[in-house]
C-alpha cells in the first residue's frame, strides 16, 4: 500500500472533497442501503474521517473502526471525532491486524485505486468479514483514470477495470448483489 502525495491529501481533505461526498460520493452509495446496519463496520482507507462521519450518522447503532494505512491521516481524524462509536486505527489494507470473522460489514470508499496490491486487500477484506456479512464498495476504474493518475504523477495506484474488479471479488470468494456505475462504481457484494 502507498501513501497519498500531498497533492491528493489537499484534494482528498478539504471541503471540495465533503461537497463531493455529500451529494456525489458515499451518499449515493448509502442510498442504495434501504435497511439500517447493526453491527460491527470495518471502514478501508477511512483518511481524516469525512467518509465515516457519514457512515456514523446513517448507522448510529454499529461500532466502526475506521482505518488508513496513512499515520498522520489517522491523527487527524482522531482530532476531529466526536463519535463514541468510531474508533480510529492505522492499518495496512493487504495485511489488516484483525483475527478472521471480525466485522458484520465493510465500507471502501475511493480506496483500491490507491492500492498497488489490491487483490490482496480484497482478500484481507474477506478474511475479517464474518459469514454473509456484506462489503460495500465506491471506487473509480484507474485503468480510465490511470494516464491522469501519472501524469500527475499521483503515485503508482491500483490498475483496474471495473470488470476486473468484480471478478477479483468473486475469486475471492464473494457474491455479487448489485453492481450500479457510470464514471465510477458501486458495488454490493457479500461473503459466502
Amino acid at each position: 500500500m502507498a501513501k497519498m502525495s500531498m497533492l491528493e491529501k489537499l484534494v482528498v481533505n478539504s471541503n471540495l472533497d465533503y461537497l463531493f461526498h455529500k451529494y456525489f460520493g458515499i451518499s449515493k452509495l448509502l442510498k442504495n442501503i434501504s435497511t439500517p446496519l447493526n453491527g460491527s463496520i470495518l471502514e478501508v482507507g477511512a483518511g481524516v474521517g469525512i467518509t465515516t462521519n457519514f457512515l456514523a450518522n446513517k448507522f448510529p447503532n454499529s461500532s466502526i473502526t475506521a482505518v488508513d494505512y496513512d499515520e498522520k491521516q489517522v491523527e487527524i481524524a482522531k482530532q476531529k471525532n466526536l463519535n463514541p462509536n468510531v474508533i480510529f486505527q492505522q492499518a495496512d489494507a493487504t495485511n489488516l491486524s484483525f483475527s478472521e470473522k471480525s466485522f458484520d460489514f465493510c465500507f471502501a470508499i475511493l480506496v483500491f485505486h490507491h492500492v498497488v496490491d489490491f487483490p490482496k486487500a480484497i482478500s484481507e477484506v474477506y478474511r475479517v468479514l464474518k459469514s454473509n456479512g456484506k462489503f460495500y464498495i465506491y471506487d473509480i476504474p484507474a485503468k480510465t483514470w490511470n494516464p491522469f493518475h501519472r501524469w500527475v504523477k499521483l503515485g503508482q495506484p491500483g490498475i483496474f477495470s471495473k470488470g476486473e474488479f468484480i471478478k477479483l471479488l468473486e475469486q475471492a470468494g464473494f457474491k455479487i448483489l448489485n453492481v450500479k456505475s457510470k464514471l465510477g462504481f458501486i458495488i454490493e457484494c457479500y461473503k459466502i
